[in-house]
């Protein structure tokens, strides 16, 4: 089951048009995803996908940007993912959880997704290859 589906937070609401000077990376979930983030695209790349992620949720009745994020990971091609991992820190976490289920991703949604992550740079090799000092 994949963990990290919402890059420790920061595929949130809370970080959509944030200036980068103002994030703080206050947790090691926060810099290590943050560095991904960074070796995928930046923090420009970041927020559009963060922007179009939240116009996606606005199609969808308002849902959040990690209902989005985490619907797209059950969405993924071939069905090979059958749940997710999410974390919840408080009980208003758990209440946008439930969220996750009143809604699917079309095509065009998906689409959309593609084209902000087609515009990121492609690991060379697996994440823990990466993880292990390997090139991005």
């Amino acid at each position: 089951l994949p963990y990290g589906v919402v890059a420790g937070g920061l595929l949130s609401d809370a970080f959509l048009d944030r200036p980068g000077e103002d994030v703080v990376l206050d947790t090691s979930s926060k810099r290590k995803y943050a560095s991904v983030l960074g070796y995928a695209g930046g923090y420009n790349w970041f927020q559009s996908l963060l922007r179009t992620l939240r116009g996606i949720g606005d199609k969808h009745g308002g849902v959040s940007v990690a209902n989005v994020a985490a619907r797209w990971v059950l969405q993924s091609p071939n069905d090979v993912v059958p749940a997710v991992i999410l974390g919840a820190r408080n009980a208003r976490h758990v209440d946008d959880h439930r969220a996750l289920f009143s809604f699917a991703l079309d095509e065009q949604d998906l689409g959309l997704i593609r084209d902000v992550l087609d515009r990121g740079k492609k690991p060379k090799e697996d994440c823990y290859q990466w993880e292990r000092g390997g090139g991005w």
